[in-house]
């Protein structure tokens, strides 16, 4: 997508406004060009913060204009280009013009049509993992050695790039160290029972969850209908197959209201998720991790066999794995599957590019019932195949990283063996999905 068409995703007045202090700022330095101060743009300015920095496609612009990052400011560099600050300002007027005229949609070029077939193409083009090859005779023991292959597509270059220019960082990072700082204030005046060793990585993760769920990702009961718009109701799975040439699920929902199906795919390809942004645990949880693994964290992809999948991060200030569902916006509440939503967990598995671990415990406040519901294989044999499968992905690692996945895997396995008990955030009931679908579920109380 062309940098100046991604301000057209946001809504019109945020678009129309956006445009509006773009090409003031433009127009502010090409009058006068020796003026420092038109030159820089305070984060901290709750307009340029709010109606530029905030609004997808806003920090590109201004980047593609010449402005470059500098922590709490951006700055237009005395030497940098005034011809392709004005070009810009001219293209950015031109996309408004055709926005306006065309009541918010701007007509294609058959040039256009040709670049937006081959950013199509590009898009549903798969990322290729090395073939995977059966390890196991027991079909879970198999379906763990699988999404262990699978998970290391969330260490994948060309995937962490697309997220990293969907992702604003440089707001998160503002929003985290503001957050950071008051925190620490509280600390020092004894207003605050929490750790003193959070760091501004774990207020970004917050701010990562936060964003993930209010601005980025859409939660999918059922879709609406591509007939009418009225509501859906699920109707069964497709075997059609120009329907499942991306995905092997893909739902079809009846409307309530003229009969007509709309179908509802369930992707598992990562580019195609960026782009559509919508889905339920699975797809959010998927992407999340891509997105924790884009900001430099190690992360894994979590997976509950009585069906729900997460995220986990570790906390280089805490040391520690934290437990991140993004569907929910909730860090560190590991007990509230079992406390608030009423699972029987059995098997917790979470995955990463370099480790498998099995962290059930710490999604349970009573370990031995969870033994009793632990049937699809032997502890050994789950035991000998986590370690078979870890060692064979890490035999390529450096020594220095090996010693510091074996002590951190020793730290996190005294802190598996003591039982938690749940706290009054791990009781409370889910909150994605409509109340229908959670009780159907079995996962809210009323």
């Amino acid at each position: 997508m062309d940098i100046i068409s991604k301000l057209q995703r946001n809504p019109k007045d945020v678009y129309q406004e956006a445009t509006r202090l773009l090409i003031k700022i433009a127009e502010n330095i090409l009058k006068d060009p020796l003026n420092q101060k038109l030159r820089t743009l305070q984060k901290s300015n709750a307009t340029i913060s709010g109606k530029i920095l905030n609004v997808f496609g806003g920090v590109d612009c201004l980047l593609l204009m010449g402005f470059q990052d500098r922590n709490s400011f951006l700055t237009l560099p005395v030497d940098a280009s005034l011809e392709k600050l004005k070009e810009v300002k001219e293209d950015i007027i031109k996309y408004q013009k055709l926005y306006i005229e065309n009541n918010g949609a701007v007509p294609q070029t058959s040039a256009d049509a040709v670049t937006q077939q081959d950013k199509s193409e590009e898009l549903i083009k798969k990322i290729e993992l090395p073939p995977f090859h059966k390890k196991y005779d027991n079909k879970f023991l198999n379906e763990i050695a699988y999404r262990f292959h699978i998970a290391q597509i969330h260490d994948n270059k060309d995937l962490q790039d697309r997220a990293r220019e969907l992702i604003p960082i440089s707001q998160l990072e503002v929003n985290a160290l503001e957050n950071l700082r008051v925190l620490q204030k509280e600390m020092k005046k004894g207003d605050s029972t929490d750790d003193l060793e959070v760091t501004l990585q774990d207020m970004l993760i917050l701010e990562l969850l936060n964003w993930f769920k209010n601005d980025f990702f859409t939660w999918v009961d059922s879709p609406p209908c591509e007939n009418c718009k009225s509501a859906t109701k699920f109707s069964h799975m497709s075997d059609d197959v120009n329907l499942l040439k991306y995905t092997d699920r893909v739902e079809m929902h009846r409307c309530q209201a003229c009969n007509a199906l709309t179908p509802f795919p369930r992707y598992n390809d990562l580019n195609i998720l960026m782009a559509t942004r919508k889905g339920r645990c699975g797809e959010w949880a998927n992407c999340f991790t891509l997105f924790c693994r884009t900001m430099g964290w190690d992360s894994r992809h979590v997976i509950d066999e009585t069906d729900h999948v997460w995220t986990e991060v570790y906390s280089i200030g805490q040391k520690r794995w934290l437990h991140c569902d993004p569907c929910e916006n909730v860090c560190d509440t590991p007990l509230m599957y079992e406390s608030g939503w009423n699972k029987q967990v059995s098997y917790v598995i979470a995955y990463s590019g370099e480790e498998i671990q099995d962290v059930t415990w710490r999604y349970t406040s009573n370990h031995k019932e969870v033994l009793t519901r632990r049937t699809k294989c032997t502890e050994g044999d789950l035991m000998k195949a986590l370690l078979e499968l870890r060692s064979e992905r890490q035999k390529n690692l450096s020594e220095s990283r090996k010693k510091y996945l074996v002590k951190r895997l020793l730290d996190e396995l005294c802190e598996l063996l003591v039982e938690k008990k749940p706290n009054d955030k791990d009781k409370k009931g889910r909150s994605s999905g409509s109340l229908a679908w959670r009780l159907a579920r079995g996962e809210q109380k009323l």
